[in-house]
Protein backbone atom coordinates (compact mmCIF):
# COMPACT_ATOMS: atom_id res chain seq x y z
CA UNK A 1 0.00 0.00 0.00
CA UNK A 2 2.26 2.68 0.75
CA UNK A 3 5.80 0.74 -1.23
CA UNK A 4 8.16 1.08 2.24
CA UNK A 5 9.08 -2.36 0.93
CA UNK A 6 10.87 -1.05 -2.10
CA UNK A 7 13.51 0.59 -2.41
CA UNK A 8 14.15 4.18 -0.91
CA UNK A 9 14.71 6.48 -3.84
CA UNK A 10 12.20 4.30 -5.98
CA UNK A 11 9.48 4.72 -2.95
CA UNK A 12 10.27 8.59 -2.53
CA UNK A 13 10.19 9.01 -6.54
CA UNK A 14 6.52 7.45 -6.51
CA UNK A 15 5.64 9.92 -3.67
CA UNK A 16 6.90 12.52 -5.62
CA UNK A 17 4.55 11.67 -8.44
CA UNK A 18 1.49 10.67 -6.30
CA UNK A 19 2.32 14.00 -4.18
CA UNK A 20 2.18 15.81 -7.36
CA UNK A 21 -1.30 14.54 -8.46
CA UNK A 22 -3.41 15.10 -4.97
CA UNK A 23 -1.48 18.96 -5.09
CA UNK A 24 -2.83 19.32 -8.35
CA UNK A 25 -6.25 17.77 -7.52
CA UNK A 26 -6.37 20.19 -4.41
CA UNK A 27 -5.51 23.07 -7.02
CA UNK A 28 -8.00 22.24 -8.95
CA UNK A 29 -10.98 21.58 -6.94
CA UNK A 30 -9.90 23.66 -3.50
CA UNK A 31 -13.76 24.31 -2.03
CA UNK A 32 -14.05 19.59 -2.38
CA UNK A 33 -10.73 19.00 -1.41
CA UNK A 34 -8.03 18.96 1.07
CA UNK A 35 -4.83 16.55 0.81
CA UNK A 36 -2.32 15.10 2.13
CA UNK A 37 1.01 13.38 1.14
CA UNK A 38 2.59 10.43 1.16
CA UNK A 39 6.20 9.32 2.13
CA UNK A 40 9.16 7.13 2.06
CA UNK A 41 9.06 6.11 5.83
CA UNK A 42 11.84 4.01 5.20
CA UNK A 43 14.35 6.65 5.16
CA UNK A 44 14.00 9.44 6.90
CA UNK A 45 16.16 12.45 5.30
CA UNK A 46 14.47 11.26 1.77
CA UNK A 47 11.08 11.57 4.18
CA UNK A 48 11.76 15.04 5.73
CA UNK A 49 13.05 15.98 2.51
CA UNK A 50 9.55 14.96 0.46
CA UNK A 51 7.30 16.14 4.09
CA UNK A 52 9.19 19.77 3.54
CA UNK A 53 7.87 19.77 -0.11
CA UNK A 54 4.67 18.60 0.47
CA UNK A 55 4.09 21.51 3.06
CA UNK A 56 6.33 24.27 1.77
CA UNK A 57 5.57 23.66 -2.29
CA UNK A 58 2.10 21.78 -2.79
CA UNK A 59 0.41 23.05 -0.02
CA UNK A 60 -1.05 19.83 1.23
CA UNK A 61 -2.07 20.10 4.64
CA UNK A 62 -0.22 16.84 5.85
CA UNK A 63 0.96 13.30 5.54
CA UNK A 64 -0.46 10.17 5.75
CA UNK A 65 1.39 7.03 6.78
CA UNK A 66 1.17 3.45 7.40
CA UNK A 67 0.35 1.65 10.99
CA UNK A 68 4.09 0.44 10.31
CA UNK A 69 7.16 0.78 8.31
CA UNK A 70 8.70 -2.55 7.59
CA UNK A 71 7.99 -4.02 11.10
CA UNK A 72 8.90 -1.45 12.78
CA UNK A 73 6.26 0.49 14.90
CA UNK A 74 5.79 4.03 14.72
CA UNK A 75 7.69 4.11 18.51
CA UNK A 76 10.73 3.10 17.00
CA UNK A 77 13.40 5.76 16.58
CA UNK A 78 13.90 5.67 12.69
CA UNK A 79 10.63 7.04 12.88
CA UNK A 80 11.32 10.05 15.03
CA UNK A 81 12.96 12.26 12.76
CA UNK A 82 10.10 12.07 10.35
CA UNK A 83 7.01 13.09 13.23
CA UNK A 84 9.79 15.72 15.08
CA UNK A 85 9.99 16.96 11.43
CA UNK A 86 5.62 17.15 11.03
CA UNK A 87 5.47 18.77 14.00
CA UNK A 88 8.14 21.41 13.49
CA UNK A 89 5.88 22.24 10.41
CA UNK A 90 2.28 21.69 11.78
CA UNK A 91 1.69 19.29 9.58
CA UNK A 92 -1.23 17.10 10.19
CA UNK A 93 -0.43 13.58 10.29
CA UNK A 94 -3.00 10.50 9.65
CA UNK A 95 -1.83 6.74 10.69
CA UNK A 96 -3.20 4.50 8.12
CA UNK A 97 -3.69 0.88 9.66
CA UNK A 98 -2.63 -1.90 7.13
CA UNK A 99 -1.44 -5.32 7.01
CA UNK A 100 -2.09 -7.72 9.59
CA UNK A 101 -3.35 -5.43 11.48
CA UNK A 102 -7.30 -6.19 12.21
CA UNK A 103 -9.44 -3.22 12.54
CA UNK A 104 -13.17 -2.10 13.22
CA UNK A 105 -15.07 0.72 11.72
CA UNK A 106 -17.01 2.48 14.30
CA UNK A 107 -18.43 5.77 15.12
CA UNK A 108 -15.61 7.72 14.07
CA UNK A 109 -15.56 6.44 10.48
CA UNK A 110 -19.27 7.48 9.78
CA UNK A 111 -19.46 6.45 5.95
CA UNK A 112 -19.83 2.81 5.30
CA UNK A 113 -17.47 1.60 2.09
CA UNK A 114 -18.80 1.50 -0.97
CA UNK A 115 -21.90 4.24 0.30
CA UNK A 116 -22.90 5.88 -2.99
CA UNK A 117 -23.97 8.95 -1.17
CA UNK A 118 -21.44 9.59 1.01
CA UNK A 119 -22.94 11.52 4.15
CA UNK A 120 -26.60 10.43 3.46
CA UNK A 121 -26.81 7.68 6.53
CA UNK A 122 -25.81 11.19 9.05
CA UNK A 123 -28.33 13.35 6.79
CA UNK A 124 -30.86 10.84 7.44
CA UNK A 125 -30.10 10.39 11.38
CA UNK A 126 -32.33 12.61 13.96
CA UNK A 127 -29.04 13.92 14.87
CA UNK A 128 -29.07 17.84 16.23
CA UNK A 129 -27.05 20.42 14.10
CA UNK A 130 -24.00 20.30 15.66
CA UNK A 131 -23.61 16.74 16.12
CA UNK A 132 -24.51 16.34 12.45
CA UNK A 133 -22.36 19.01 11.02
CA UNK A 134 -19.38 17.37 13.48
CA UNK A 135 -19.61 13.99 11.66
CA UNK A 136 -20.18 14.96 8.29
CA UNK A 137 -17.00 17.19 8.18
CA UNK A 138 -16.75 19.94 11.25
CA UNK A 139 -14.38 17.15 13.56
CA UNK A 140 -12.00 16.75 9.95
CA UNK A 141 -11.50 20.14 9.43
CA UNK A 142 -10.58 20.79 13.23
CA UNK A 143 -7.96 17.87 13.13
CA UNK A 144 -6.62 19.42 9.59
CA UNK A 145 -6.47 22.88 11.35
CA UNK A 146 -8.74 23.72 8.41
CA UNK A 147 -11.76 26.50 8.07
CA UNK A 148 -15.15 25.69 6.89
CA UNK A 149 -15.55 28.80 5.23
CA UNK A 150 -12.26 27.94 2.72
CA UNK A 151 -14.51 24.95 1.42
CA UNK A 152 -17.69 26.57 0.51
Amino acid sequence: MFSYWAKPADTADLAKILNEHIAGLVADHPRRFTGLGTLPMQHADLSIRELERCHKSLALAGIHIGSHVNGWNLDDERVFPILEAAANLGSAVFVHPFGSIRIALGSDYPFPLGERHPGKMIEEMELDNNTRSNLLADAALDWLALKRKDFE
